[in-house]
């Protein structure tokens, strides 16, 4: 019963690393320009090398790659059944059958594509929690409504937008905590939570949803009522406590960024690397 305790996404760590420092929409433009470069690679060489690139960010931010790798374990088995659904209902090429039965079949071809997208959806995510464990919330609010700005002038209202999915993220560490604490609720009254195969774990946990939906209905009507009480009305005419200026640092993270990328998909391309 650590949910929490293995829980970093969306937490963040204070520090005076290079990545604590560097502006937030840098941050932001570079967490999505990796994203798109990995959901287009198409080789394990393209693996190896963000790897790589993920060890050095994990190094310039102070941050534990083990630290950041004990996050994954709550949702590990959701990748892993992913991952054997992935393999045994592949549509593509065939390739080489292993096995058959009806219209289950796994290949080789299926089972190297299942992890190959699961590699991927790793580093998306470990990119995304270092991006979380150096970026504080009212940085990233500040920053993606900065980067937005812009689409008001179409009637866009992007304080809004960007409010609710800080607020999303800002509650996934608390349900965690919640559900961790009813678990153990149950726990103390005899529930048993942790024994059985996985289907019979996730049976007696959906119980436990119920109590979890009505918990985050109640901080919901409490965040509304705290928030109307200081009258809040949304973006319109709000300033700004600090006014964030991009910095060399900014600048050469970016450049650094985009030329190891470039490289990388230049590298591959020339020497057909697989």
């Amino acid at each position: 019963m650590e949910l929490y305790k293995n829980t970093i996404f969306g937490f963040y760590r204070e520090g005076d690393s290079l990545i604590h420092k560097i502006d937030p929409r840098i941050k932001i433009i570079l967490l999505i320009v990796i994203i798109i470069f990995i959901s287009f690679i198409r080789t394990f060489s393209g693996i190896v090398f963000i790897g790589l690139f993920l060890l050095l960010i994990i190094k310039l931010s102070n941050s534990s790659f083990f630290y950041i790798l004990k996050g994954l374990k709550p949702v590990l088995p959701i990748i892993l059944l992913i991952l054997i659904f992935q393999i045994i209902f592949y549509i593509g090429e065939p390739g080489k059958i292993l096995f058959q039965w009806n219209f289950i079949k796994i290949s080789v071809l299926g089972i190297k594509v299942s992890c190959f997208m699961m590699l991927k959806a790793i580093l998306i995510y470990f990119i995304s929690s270092i991006f979380f464990l150096t970026t504080e919330m009212i940085s990233f609010t500040d920053a993606m409504e900065r980067l937005i700005l812009p689409l008001q002038k179409i009637k866009f209202p992007s304080h809004e937008i960007v409010m609710v999915g800080v607020i999303a993220f800002r509650f996934v560490p608390t349900l965690v905590e919640e559900l961790e604490r009813l678990m153990k609720a149950q726990i103390a009254r005899g529930a048993d939570l942790d024994r059985g195969n996985l289907i019979v774990r996730t049976i007696k946990l959906s119980g436990l949803l119920i109590p979890l939906f009505i918990s985050a209905y109640q901080r919901a009507e409490d965040l509304v009522l705290a928030m109307e009480s200081r009258c809040y009305r949304g973006g319109e005419g709000r300033t700004r406590r600090i006014a964030k200026k991009l910095t060399i640092l900014d600048f050469t993270s970016f450049i650094f960024t985009v030329l190891f990328f470039s490289l990388t998909f230049l590298t591959i391309r020339y020497f057909r690397l697989l």
